[in-house]
């Protein structure tokens, strides 16, 4: 009897590890309650579809202090130097809340990303002085947004250039979108690393490009894995506007509050503000895909931006394709375990340990604001925008779509698509269009001029063979804001979207 008493025992344990209990069946929210967006830290499962969990309640007084690479706000400079502010509402973190929220980040404004050479402020080794605000009005700024209750982070242009354009889009953003190469094209504007002077790497000899000439498609034969050379530069760069972001965060800091970071540009935040305020509850939320193990162990300092994210309470992505990967690269490179644990509400949570301390890893996606949808859907200039492209191409079928002018986003796999639909039925010729807004991704680099240049190679191509099939227009994000983009869905009949690789992507939703 003792025997099958020490099984059961036995058993029950195996039966309490590994599952969550069956999840409640989904309650929708009263008209007057709208679901969250996503996940802040100390919110642990806090979902739509947790209803029963009703034992955490963030009051109007709770602070929460959201920081973010740039501030969900947009300047505006007179020519008396009067400066004033206004709501990014394309900015996810624009959106309202009842909590007492301070916001954090850096502000766009001309020259921000340092590449003097296409602002006109003079060539690449001007100082970084005449660029972005002005020293003598940067307290204007500040005056600025106070009623908005954001902060800015006063960085050099030319070191955040470099942790921008140089290291998340030349380095993190082709490996968080599981792309990756450790052999070199040698474009013609590179020089063979035997000929430079010691540091090994390639060097452009194009000023213009100073920060967007490195790519993990253009680096020395051989082993990249190493902290030097210009490897070394850009991952100084990432540390220095890291530990800038942590100082204005401290400083901004009151006991209580929840620190919620967000985007791959401040991965190693975590590590930084947890030496100075250890007792926050910090949360970050990446809205980036997360690449496999085999992919995000190319980089040189993946256990750095690894251990920086576990410092944080909680880790938050879109999907839990992501958050697996996540987990994975955890165990593989770090040797960390993973698994359920049980909550306060009762329930199970999905969490790393991380030497005794459990790092909570949560999957939920954002969403969009529908009532400011709807007010710029039926204002009166957009339904005005949308008759007159309706009038353009009347009697055809109305394609449009909207992206980013990269690799990833699949133009000319959605050009080719298009012409083997009208190879294959022939007769659908002159009663179909295209209108194909290309974003222009100037901080891609030599990827953005790649792709622009074989989309209009496919564009020319398609309309001499049925013409006016495809109308492409290459714009910048500041030309074709929301506004501009209802108008234009209103019009269409069908909207494409494809990205071969993508975070997230709002246009369907829009």
């Amino acid at each position: 009897a003792m025997d099958q008493d020490q099984d059961s025992a036995h058993d029950d344990r195996k039966k309490a590890v590994g599952f969550a209990p069956t999840p409640p069946t989904y309650h929708h929210h009263p008209p007057s309650v709208p679901p969250t967006t996503a996940a802040s830290p100390g919110k642990t499962g806090g979902t739509a579809n947790n209803t029963n969990k009703s034992n955490v309640h963030l009051m109007s007084t709770d602070g929460l202090v959201v920081v973010s690479a740039f501030l969900p706000v947009v300047l505006h400079r007179s020519d008396q130097g009067q400066w004033t502010a206004d709501w990014d509402y394309e900015a996810l973190l624009s959106m309202q809340t009842h909590l007492r929220v301070t916001r954090i980040g850096v502000v766009k404004w001309r020259g921000w990303h340092g590449n003097f050479g296409h602002t006109g402020a003079g060539g690449s080794t001007r100082s970084s002085m005449t660029s972005g605000v002005p020293l003598k009005e940067r307290h204007l700024v500040e005056e600025c947004l106070r009623p908005f209750h954001c902060v800015p982070v006063w960085i050099d242009t030319a070191v955040f250039g470099e942790m921008y354009n140089g290291f998340c889009k030349g380095v993190l953003w082709p490996v968080l979108h599981n792309v990756t190469s450790v052999y070199s094209s040698q474009p013609d504007n590179v020089v063979s690393p035997s000929a430079g002077a010691g540091s090994g790497m390639p060097h452009r000899s194009n000023s213009d490009s100073q920060f967007s000439e490195y790519s993990m498609d253009d680096v020395e034969q051989g082993p990249i894995h190493g902290g030097r050379g210009r490897e070394k530069e850009l991952w100084a760069a990432y540390n220095t506007v890291n530990r800038k972001f942590a100082e204005v965060v401290v400083q901004c800091f009151n006991e209580g509050d929840l620190v919620w970071i967000h985007g791959f540009h401040l991965l190693i935040l975590p590590s930084y503000l947890t030496r100075r305020i250890p007792m926050a509850k910090v949360g970050i939320f990446l809205h980036t895909p997360f690449p496999s193990s085999e992919i995000f162990r190319t980089l040189w300092c993946r256990e750095d931006l690894l251990r920086g994210i576990l410092n944080a309470d909680q880790v938050g992505f879109h999907l839990f394709e992501y958050a697996r990967h996540f987990l994975t690269c955890c165990r593989r490179l770090l040797g960390l375990n993973y698994g359920m644990i049980p909550d306060s509400s009762g329930g199970h949570t999905l969490a790393i340990d991380q030497q005794g301390r459990h790092v909570i890893v949560t999957s939920i996606h954002a969403g969009i604001e529908p009532p400011v949808l709807n007010q710029i859907l039926h204002h009166e200039s957009t339904l005005k925008e949308a008759g007159q492209i309706r009038a353009r191409y009347y009697g055809k079928t109305i394609f449009c779509s909207i992206d980013r002018l990269e690799s990833l986003k699949g133009i000319p796999l959605k050009l080719l698509a298009i012409e083997r639909f009208l190879r294959r039925c022939p007769e659908w010729v002159g009663k179909i269009v295209l209108i194909q807004v290309g974003i222009s991704a100037f901080e891609r680099g030599d990827d953005h001029i790649k792709t622009r240049n074989e989309v209009m190679e496919m564009v020319n191509r398609i309309n001499e063979l049925w013409p006016g099939t495809v109308h492409f227009q290459e714009s910048v994000e500041s030309k074709m804001r929301l506004q501009q983009r209802m108008a234009l869905m209103r019009a269409a009949d069908v909207v494409l979207a494809t990205p071969i690789r993508d975070g997230l992507n709002l246009i369907p939703l829009e």
